[in-house]
């Protein structure tokens, strides 16, 4: 029996959201016999089709393609065992380069100029009102920094580290989500914003504000109402921001202060103003796969040393705590991480040079949850100070970008079988947004050597 796998779309396999006006499709067949001829292939959008007899993939070349729109593909095959394979797919427009109603909003009142720091957390809210019935909504937003936006107290999306690591001078990815199922009669949109790569220290000397002097962010809310209406929600002066929430500090290398103890209902804002931008980057749908939690990581061991609980993960990986903590209101919370102990059981952090790795929890009264936001580790061991082992359940998530598997190894040797997996981990781990040289000290930066190497092996895996 002879199929059609891995129908893609620019190279993914479900909801590809695209600015290519000439996506490329790819596809391979698979049956139990070697050697599978096919007789004929035809791929269709729309009203357009193409023979593609032979071929493993083809870019679309019809008629222009409509911005924020969805087109259905389809693939028929004919093999010479005569038998009929049909494949199905689709993939959504972005805005193909049309005009935003939004503009750039920052906070006019701040004013960022240490150096080798990251700047305050920005806090941005819109609220209104939706006085007819929704049919769909999406949310176009992208930053100057790093963002994760809340429609109505929920998350909106998985990703992490949004709007990924580009050359912001030539490059800035947006993001489109589907927001309708969390719309409701009165609505507020509360997007935080972080220094990220852009504003925040990067690179082992910590230089920061290498794209901008200070956060900015831009969306699009399209809302389309039954009544076939529809409201576009910019980002203009009517926004309102503060930088007084509850995230004290957030920084990619030494980690994240927060306070559980501000809640929204408290913040105090002020009216945003419009953003001064030092450049001018093309807005482009996102390029690449956005980093998302992948393998949960139970701790295999506890032990404690000095005063802290020292946390054992099993394995050497990127990614972040969660924590679920029984606390006391003002209660202070300390974790840092650590690839390696000291002979006598402390972390050892020696060589995370500059990077503090460390993360500031400030309790609210009773049972919470907590995990990072704005920051990632290289790490196998942490710590917890400041709360006892009773009060306490840690485990981890892996952060990394959404790769597919695709490859694997294994034979008679357990020692070879590690060393596949020491690679795969080690591939994983630098996989965060680009190729990276390290994901622990203050470096975890793209290196085109590095990754020149070991290309054959990734693409292997992954």
């Amino acid at each position: 029996m002879t199929s059609i796998q891995r129908f893609a779309v620019e190279h993914h396999t479900d909801h590809c959201i695209t600015d290519e006006k000439r996506p490329y499709f790819s596809w391979y067949f698979a049956g139990e016999e070697q050697g599978i001829r096919i007789r004929k292939a035809v791929l269709k959008v729309g009203d357009w089709e193409k023979d593609v007899t032979g071929l493993p993939g083809a870019h679309y070349d019809g008629a222009a393609l409509q911005p924020r729109k969805t087109y259905r593909v389809t693939l028929t095959a004919e093999p010479e065992t005569g038998e009929t394979l049909w494949a199905e797919t689709s993939f959504e427009t972005g805005r193909m380069g049309e005009g935003w109603t939004g503009h750039f909003i920052t906070d006019p009142a701040y004013r960022f100029t240490e150096k080798h720091v990251s700047p305050k957390v920005m806090v941005f809210r819109k609220r209104w009102k939706a006085d007819r019935a929704v049919a769909s909504a999406r949310l176009y937003s992208t930053a100057l920094g790093m963002y994760c936006a809340e429609l109505n107290g929920k998350r909106v999306g998985e990703d992490f580290f949004t709007p990924g690591f580009t050359s912001y001078r030539t490059n800035l990815q947006y993001q489109v989500y589907d927001v309708t199922g969390l719309l409701e009669e009165e609505n507020e949109l509360r997007v935080t914003v972080a220094g990220g790569w852009a504003v925040g220290s990067f690179v082992f000397t910590r230089v920061n504000r290498q794209a901008a002097d200070k956060q900015a962010f831009c969306c699009d809310l399209l809302v389309r109402y039954t009544d076939g209406t529809e409201e576009v929600l910019g980002t203009d002066e009517s926004w309102e921001v503060t930088t007084e929430g509850p995230f004290g500090m957030a920084d990619l290398y030494d980690g994240e202060e927060y306070d559980a103890r501000i809640r929204p209902e408290d913040l105090s804002f002020h009216r945003a103003g419009m953003a001064s931008l030092r450049i001018r980057p093309e807005l482009s749908c996102g390029m690449g796969i956005y980093v998302r939690r992948q393998e949960e990581m139970e701790p295999v061991s506890v032990t404690e040393v000095d005063g802290e609980l020292i946390y054992d993960f099993g394995q050497n990986f990127a990614g972040i705590l969660h924590l679920e903590i029984r606390g006391k209101e003002g209660q202070e919370v300390i974790l840092r991480h650590a690839e390696i102990l000291h002979p006598d059981g402390r972390l050892n952090t020696d060589f995370l040079r500059s990077a503090k790795a460390t993360i500031r929890y400030i309790c609210r009264e009773g049972q919470q949850v907590y995990e990072p936001t704005f920051t990632y580790m290289g790490f196998r061991y942490a710590s917890v100070k400041g709360a006892k082992k009773e009060q306490i359940r840690v485990k981890a998530y892996a952060l990394y970008s959404d790769l597919e598997s695709v490859g694997s190894f294994t034979c008679s040797h357990e020692g070879l079988n590690r060393l596949q997996e020491n690679i795969r981990w080690g591939a994983k781990s630098n996989f965060v947004e680009i190729p990276t040289d390290c994901p622990q000290r203050d470096e975890r930066m793209g290196w085109t050597g590095d990754i020149a190497l070991f290309a054959p092996t990734a693409v292997f895996n992954f």
